[in-house]
């Protein structure tokens, strides 16, 4: 009897101690599940002196007309350190249009400092917009492509700072990279392509923001 008793205390031990490792490595893999890195802050282009209410950027603001251009929309994803998707994050975007000229003012502008529009066509594109991450921490703006650095062929980018109540700001360029280009600078952000319709007629750039921080949710 003694020896079954004996026998008996070992097989709950060992499974007691079975759980117990089968629990803590389990937590651990939560704690190690789907890490993202911060999206760092770096240099952009002057900030507009005003960021229009509009995800459509292709139009001025108020006004239903459309240049000629090639229209591409922008699809981001907004996540924590977890990789927890980010809603309610405030997106701000300003850029060049396809001639490499800027339809804004900046916010510290010289006085009286001129801004000539040189292509009629794309007199109606305002350069500047905003959107808000939904709760699968996506977003869309619909612009044009800017134009590209000939001398370097560096790809074509647009700038953004990002706000949210609950992590630091972010403001940094997004590149658009083609076929023909790839990645370079560490902290660069880069945005890939594809075409969203079968006549190849609309590109949609896909790019990821990493707020640092964490929600309140650990996983996702």
């Amino acid at each position: 009897m003694s020896v079954l008793k004996k026998l008996s205390s070992v097989i709950i031990i060992t499974f007691l101690y079975s759980n117990f490792v089968y629990a803590s490595a389990k937590q651990e893999n939560l704690k190690t599940y789907r890490k993202c890195v911060a999206t760092k802050s770096a240099k952009v282009d002057p900030v507009p002196e005003h960021i229009a209410a509009d995800n459509d950027i292709t139009k001025s603001e108020g006004t239903f007309g459309n240049p000629v251009f090639e229209k591409i929309i922008l699809r981001g994803i907004i996540r924590d350190k977890n990789c927890v998707p980010i809603s309610n994050a405030r997106f701000k975007v300003w850029q060049a249009d396809a001639y490499g000229n800027k339809r804004y003012i900046p916010e510290f502008a010289i006085p009286d400092e001129i801004y000539e529009m040189d292509n009629k066509q794309y007199s109606k594109f305002e350069g500047t917009g905003r959107a808000t991450s939904s709760n699968n921490g996506e977003l869309f703006i619909i612009t044009i492509k800017p134009s590209q650095f000939a001398k370097n062929k560096a790809p074509s980018y647009v700038n953004f700072k990002l706000n949210h109540d609950k992590f630091p700001d972010v403001e940094n360029k997004i590149y658009l990279l083609e076929k023909n280009q790839s990645p370079k600078g560490k902290n660069d952000i880069y945005a890939k392509n594809y075409y969203l319709t079968e006549d190849k007629k609309l590109k949609i750039y896909d790019f990821e923001i990493v707020l640092d921080g964490v929600s309140k949710h650990s996983r996702y």
